[in-house]
This record gives structure tokens, sequence and C-alpha cells, in this order.
């Protein structure tokens, strides 16, 4: 189990005044997640928080979901899937097909849609995702 960031690791703040800290290129640890209490310093881990280990990914966080999208895989490849977790509890919701890419932007917009954008190799192509509205 990961207890520490792996180079090549993403953040991102969570709901709640937490920090997460997923990825890396150490073989063992990139599909574990780091979590930071904001407040007390306590850091948790979620073992295999994502199911595609990726170094670099590109994360964005909702007030429901956290996003994980592209990155590279060990032998530098980009990845074309966006990894869907709960933003509380980091469980898998849904992993979607996007752009094989890197170092794409990641934009939370203000009704909790994710714009992803750029990255290499090069695309002036955008991708949007939209969640399910919340249940009443």
């Amino acid at each position: 189990i990961c207890t520490s960031a792996a180079a090549g690791a993403s953040t991102a703040a969570l709901p709640g005044g937490r920090a997460v800290v997923i990825g890396g290129v150490d073989p063992v640890a990139v599909r574990d997640a780091l979590v930071v209490d904001g407040t007390t310093g306590d850091v948790s881990v979620v073992a295999n928080a994502i199911a595609t280990p990726r170094a670099h990914p590109s994360l964005a966080a909702t007030s429901r979901y956290l996003i994980v999208a592209g990155g590279t895989d060990a032998a530098g490849v980009p990845i074309a899937t966006a990894e869907v977790l709960d933003a509380k509890t980091l469980a898998p919701v849904v992993t979607l097909p996007i752009l094989a890419r890197s170092g794409v932007f990641a934009t939370v917009l203000p009704n909790d849609q994710v714009l992803l954008g750029g990255g290499a190799p090069a695309s002036n192509q955008l991708e949007l995702f939209t969640p399910d509205p919340p249940a009443l």
C-alpha cells in the first residue's frame, strides 16, 4: 500500500476540505489514492481506487464526482479512458471512453459538468462529462 505520493501523481481538492493524490509511475502503488484531511492533516489510503494505473492523470472534482482522465501507461502511451469516482468515498462509478491523450485540462463548470481538452497528442477536440441530475 502506498503511504507517500508517487512521482507522476496528480492532486485535486475534494468536497469537505480534503485533497486527493492519485496516479504515478511507481508500478506498485499507482492504483491507490491518498486522501488528506485539510483540517487535521491526517492521510488515509484508498487501495485500488482506480482500475487503470496511470501517470500524470488529469483530475477534477465536482460536488459529487472525481474525474480521473487520461494520463499515460507504463510505456508512456496516452490512456483513452476517464474513471469517475464518488467524491466522498472514491468508490468507482463508471469508466468512460475519451480521446487517448495526456496533459489534458480538466475544468469543473458551475453546473458540475467537467470540460476536458488540450493535451498530447495535440487535439482541438473538447469532451464534456455531464453527470445525471442528483436524486431528489
